[in-house]
């Protein structure tokens, strides 16, 4: 069973490993171009030590989000996809909505965000399961940080478009630090 307190490159983990995973095969259909995008995500087992405390479970609102990205009419919040346009994901977890927008969305690039190294791992896999290595990539972002914040926006090689989360206000502990990102 894997240890629920470690700690790896100084930040506290809620856990160690995220065996054994489990695939989960979403799809949703673009309601512009009635187009089918299919995603697979690796993702921790429901009994998993931690799994309900974490990012690396499949949490009910990232479904929801998703399918909304693939149903919504971004007109008005993205004027063109003629240029690239910048999305950036926080406590993105497993990587569901994101990689979605990665999908869904043309001429994106997505920075899926996550405090955890554990989930950072498991979303650098769901990337590449899905072949969207080209237009997604991720970053350790720690909430309520200035330092970190100001690190991972110095970092950026283009100014974000959107930004977009499902989940993440978990408890009422964490408000006051993502506002302050």
């Amino acid at each position: 069973m894997a240890d629920v307190s470690v700690v790896k490159d100084g930040l506290r983990c809620l856990f160690d490993a995220y065996e054994p995973k489990r695939q989960v095969n979403t799809s949703f259909t673009v309601k512009k171009t009635k187009r089918k995008v299919d995603l697979k995500i690796l993702c921790a087992e429901d009994d998993h030590p931690g799994a309900l405390q974490s990012g690396v479970f499949l949490w009910p609102a990232a479904n929801a989000l998703g399918g909304y990205i693939a149903a919504g009419d971004f007109d008005d919040i993205i004027p063109s996809t003629e240029t690239r346009i910048s999305i950036l994901e926080l406590g993105a977890g497993a990587g569901l909505v994101g990689l979605t927008a990665a999908k869904v969305i043309d001429n994106s690039k997505v920075i899926l965000t996550d405090r955890d190294q554990v989930s950072l791992d498991l979303i650098n896999e769901n990337i590449n399961l899905n072949g969207l290595e080209r237009d997604c990539s991720t970053a350790q972002l720690i909430w309520g940080d200035s330092k970190d914040s100001l690190r991972m926006c110095s970092n950026l090689s283009e100014k974000i478009d959107l930004i977009i989360g499902s989940d993440l206000i978990y408890s009422v502990d964490v408000v006051s630090d993502l506002m302050t990102t």
